[in-house]
C-alpha cells in the first residue's frame, strides 16, 4: 500500500509540473507582448515549484497519520479537476449537439450565415438565426455590421431592428468599434433613429470599449445635431474621459463641434482647467473664432454659456 501510494504520488506530481509547463508556454504564445518584471514571472514559478515541494515534505515527513494519503489526493486534484472539466465539457456539447472544439465560442458558420443575411437585407432569416438559442454568434460585430449597411441604404432599418427584437445585445465589442459609437457614426446618413433603438434596447452610452466611452463619437460634427441631447438624457456621464484623460469638452472643441461644446457646458461639463492642444484656453479659442466669424450662431450659444457658468 506504501509502495502505491509513492508511485501514485509521484505519477500526479510529474503530470501537475507538466501540466504547469504546458500552460505557460501556451499562455506565452497566446498573450500579448507584456512589461511583467522577470522577478514576478520568477515568483510565479518559484510558488508553483514551492507548493510541490510542500507536497511532497507532507508525504515523504507527514507528522501525522494518514498523511501521505492526504498528500496523494492534493497532488492529484489538479489533475483530476483537469480532466473532469474537459471530459465534462465535451459531454455537455455532445448533448447539444454541438462541436466540442468550438463549444462557447462563436460559431464561425452561423457567423457567416448571419453576415450574409445582413448583407442581403433579409430580416427574417436574421431574425431566425439571432433568435436561435443554439446560435453562437458575435452579437456587437452583428449589429456593426448592420449599421454600416445603412451608409449605402439609410432608410432600411428592418434588420437592425430585427437583431434587437431577437434579443442582440447592444452593449457588446463589434470589432474595432462599440455597437452604439457605431449607430452614432451612422447617423451622419440615417439620422438620429439608429441611436434612438440601441438606447430603447438598453444600449449604455457609458459602455466603455477601446478607448474611450461610446457616446464620444457624438462629438464629432459629422453626427447629427438630435444625437448628443438624446445620450445626455440617457444618462452619459459629462465626467467621462479617455485613455489620455481628456473630457467631452476638450474633444468637441478640438473637432470644432462648437453646439455640442457649448451643449456640454450649459449640461454642466468642466471646462475652466481645460487646454486645448495648441495650449489655448477654451475661453482664448472661442475668442478667436468669434473675431473670424462673428455671425456663427453656435460659437454665439458656446460663448455665452461660458460666461453664465463663469
Amino acid at each position: 500500500m506504501s509502495r502505491l501510494l509513492l508511485v501514485l504520488f509521484v505519477v500526479f506530481i510529474v503530470l501537475d509540473a507538466v501540466a504547469l509547463g504546458v500552460w505557460f508556454l501556451l499562455g506565452l504564445a497566446a498573450a500579448k507582448p507584456s512589461h511583467t518584471p522577470v522577478l514576478q514571472v520568477v515568483a510565479i514559478a518559484l510558488g508553483a515549484a514551492l507548493l510541490l515541494a510542500g507536497l511532497a515534505w507532507l508525504h515523504l515527513r507527514g507528522p501525522w497519520p494518514g498523511a501521505r494519503a492526504i498528500s496523494v489526493v492534493l497532488a492529484g486534484l489538479p489533475v483530476v479537476l483537469l480532466l473532469g472539466g474537459a471530459l465534462a465539457s465535451r459531454g455537455v456539447a455532445r448533448l447539444l449537439g454541438e462541436s466540442a472544439d468550438n463549444w462557447g465560442q462563436t460559431d464561425p458558420d452561423a457567423q457567416q450565415r448571419l453576415e450574409e443575411a445582413i448583407r442581403a437585407r433579409d430580416p427574417a432569416t436574421v431574425t431566425r438565426i439571432a433568435g436561435d438559442p443554439r446560435s453562437r454568434i458575435s452579437e456587437g460585430a452583428a449589429l456593426v455590421l448592420a449599421l454600416r449597411q445603412l451608409e449605402e441604404q439609410p432608410s432600411h432599418l428592418e434588420t437592425l431592428r430585427a437583431l434587437l427584437a431577437a434579443g442582440v445585445s447592444p452593449n457588446t465589442g463589434g470589432g474595432a468599434v462599440a455597437p452604439l459609437a457605431a449607430a452614432i457614426d451612422a447617423s451622419r446618413h440615417a439620422g438620429a433613429e439608429p441611436v434612438r433603438l440601441l438606447l430603447a434596447a438598453g444600449a449604455d452610452p457609458n459602455y466603455r470599449f477601446a478607448s474611450e466611452p461610446a457616446w464620444f463619437a457624438a462629438l464629432s460634427r459629422s453626427t447629427d445635431s438630435a444625437v448628443l441631447p438624446m445620450l445626455l438624457d440617457r444618462g452619459a456621464d459629462l465626467g467621462g474621459v479617455n485613455m489620455a484623460g481628456s473630457g467631452p469638452v476638450y474633444w468637441a472643441a478640438s473637432c470644432q463641434n462648437w453646439e455640442a461644446a457649448a451643449l456640454l457646458v450649459e449640461r454642466g461639463a468642466a471646462w475652466r482647467t481645460l487646454q486645448l492642444a495648441n495650449g489655448q484656453t477654451l475661453s482664448s479659442a472661442v475668442n478667436e473664432q468669434l473675431r473670424r466669424t462673428p455671425d456663427d450662431a453656435a460659437l454665439q450659444r458656446l460663448d455665452r454659456a461660458l460666461r453664465a457658468s463663469r
